[in-house]
């Protein structure tokens, strides 16, 4: 291999949810804002552009693994390079006008969702303990 071509308007912003959150974040989204690490002052507007309906441990980028500085924790048992320990949903973004200056640059992406009790919140926090603890 000689070398990339990279399309600096068009790289794919990809964030991997789990399977707690998936739900919300497909059926429950309003909006979504982003900021990219370079230029943390900035606040993108984004969309959803492409939802991958299966969950699955291999990671995109090593930037969201935590020894990359992310948040995902690799399976120590790990058979590939990037396979995380849970499984997770991958979803495209799409920002238009966003400055995409850096290949595999971490962006903070906020889902923003409808407004709702307290109480609801509990419950379902309450309820994943419960399927997780008993592993339903």
């Amino acid at each position: 291999m000689i070398g990339f071509v990279v399309d600096y308007q068009n790289l794919p912003l990809t964030v991997m949810i789990s399977e707690d959150d998936i739900d919300r974040v497909r059926h429950q989204t309003r909006g979504v804002e982003l900021r990219f690490v370079s230029h943390p002052d900035t606040l993108y507007r984004g969309q959803i552009l492409r939802q991958v309906p299966a969950s699955t441990q291999q990671l995109p980028s090593a930037v969201l693994s935590t020894e990359g500085g992310g948040q995902i924790v690799l399976d120590p048992q790990r058979t590939a390079e990037l396979q995380s320990y849970q499984s997770y949903f991958r979803i495209e973004l799409d920002v238009p006008g966003a400055l995409k200056q850096r290949f595999d640059e971490r962006v903070y992406v906020l889902f923003e969702h409808d407004p709702e009790p307290v109480f609801w919140r509990w419950y379902r926090d309450i309820r994943r303990v419960f399927l997780r603890q008993f592993d339903v």
